[in-house]
């Protein structure tokens, strides 16, 4: 009797660790998580100062949820802004109108949040205003200074629920068009999870 017990130890045994080698021959896949945040300005005539406060509700990514049990870990590449989709100023291409301005970006979900762009700020090599035309033809800008941690907390919070982004947007403009222009400001965050199936 006792050597029955000794063989089906083995067996069981040998079962175990078959199942984990097996487990271990799974590849782990990644998971592009590639969220935009975006506002839209509008650059009134003249010389002004303005701010603009707008809330985002960012919705749970599936791949996320899919894979909530497996994730082994979430990292973010960069974090980049652009400027896109310019009109108004009476028909005209940006050239005729200048901004400068300061970004902050803060989440809020259930039982956490907090800043991920801090100051984040968009103007000439000088500190002054910038052409929107040359906003517009600039493209992707890396943003130095985000919070990678505090997205990483996001992108885990958004495998569950809902995250709201508040943008906070403090802008010098001068604008000399017939009309006032509007701009989208689009923030884009490069990351990835890594899952196992």
């Amino acid at each position: 009797m006792n050597k029955s017990w000794k063989y089906l130890a083995v067996l069981v045994l040998g079962a175990f660790t078959a199942c984990d080698a097996v487990e271990d021959l799974v590849p782990e896949i990644d998971i592009a998580l590639n969220q935009e945040i975006s506002e839209t300005l509008t650059i009134p005539l003249g010389d002004t100062t303005f701010t603009v406060d707008v809330s985002q509700d960012l919705e749970p990514i599936s791949d996320l949820q899919e894979y909530s049990e497996n994730i082994k870990g979430i990292s973010v590449d960069s974090v980049t802004y652009q400027f896109t989709n310019l009109s108004g100023g009476d028909g005209g291409n940006g050239s005729d109108a200048t901004f400068k301005g300061t970004v902050n970006v803060t989440t809020a979900f259930g039982g956490g949040g907090g800043p991920i762009l801090g100051n984040s700020t968009i103007a000439a090599n000088d500190g002054g205003t910038v052409r929107l035309d040359l906003l517009l033809n600039q493209g992707e800008v890396t943003v130095e200074g985000a919070d990678f941690d505090g997205i990483v907390n996001m992108f885990n919070a958004l495998a569950t629920s809902v995250v709201t982004v508040e943008i906070n947007v403090i802008g010098e403009a001068v604008n000399s068009a017939p009309a006032p222009y509007t701009v989208d400001l689009v923030y884009t965050i490069y990351g990835k999870a890594t899952a196992k199936p």
